[in-house]
């Protein structure tokens, strides 16, 4: 059944953690937001996520230390197989990842990334880690970058309005005649790499003049057509 709400996943086999996050998503009212989906095992949460609509998803929380923990393999560090999901969800969603462990000196991943939080277990670690999620979903970042997201609704529509504003009459149709002789295997990818970039520059160039850091007129947010094209190498 598809939730009403977003989700956030949690993989966890203590059922005593369980419970505590549980019983503090109550009292911070998040239940009334977000829904809470709690599983024992890696394997239980992939099939479940191989089901779910991936845009429902809007936080992951792991324990490293579950039941489907790996041996070490006569290392130094253990391996775990939470640790091989962990980097399968961070390059496949754009949601905010916890790894909540007592073992996190053996996961050194992830360290640089913003939207990887790393909490050791405490007292106080579950509450910490609710808290956050209650201040991401009160201001919308939890909207913001996930799948199907504000960012991914609106700039679709944004770099295409901006981008068919850039062309009067019969101005594209003459662009496009400059790559009839382009030959070459990475030849598509290369126009389309430079119509890419005009449109984000096009973006960029009309949100600041509309907030007023830019010139603050039309003529501010026009891309120089003819020296994007001409100044990129297209053919062989």
């Amino acid at each position: 059944m598809k939730p009403s709400k977003g989700l956030v996943i949690l993989v966890e086999d203590k059922k005593e953690t369980q419970d505590t996050f549980d019983s503090i998503f109550r009292a911070l009212e998040l239940n009334n937001k977000l829904e809470l989906r709690m599983f024992s095992s890696v394997a239980e949460c992939a099939s479940f996520t191989q089901t779910a609509e991936i845009s429902d998803i809007k936080v992951l929380i792991f324990d490293l230390a579950n039941n489907d923990k790996e041996t070490d393999n006569g290392g130094n560090d253990s391996e775990f197989a939470v640790s091989q999901y962990i980097h399968q969800n961070y390059n496949k969603n754009r949601v905010p990842i916890f790894v909540h462990s007592g073992y996190l000196h053996k996961f050194p991943d992830f360290s640089d990334k913003g939207t990887v939080f790393k909490r050791e277990k405490t007292d106080e670690s579950v509450a910490e880690i609710l808290k956050l999620i209650e201040l991401m979903e009160a201001t919308g970042f939890l909207y913001l970058f996930s799948q199907n997201g504000v960012l991914e609704n609106r700039h679709a529509d944004d770099l295409y309005k901006v981008f068919t504003s850039q062309f009067r009459g019969n101005e594209l149709p003459e662009l496009l005649q400059l790559f009839q002789d382009c030959h070459g295997a990475d030849c598509v990818e290369r126009i389309n790499s430079v119509f890419q970039r005009m449109s984000l520059r096009a973006l960029i160039n009309e949100s600041m003049s509309s907030e007023g850091l830019g010139a603050g007129n039309a003529a501010g947010t026009k891309v120089n057509v003819k020296s994007t094209f001409t100044g990129e190498p297209i053919g062989n």
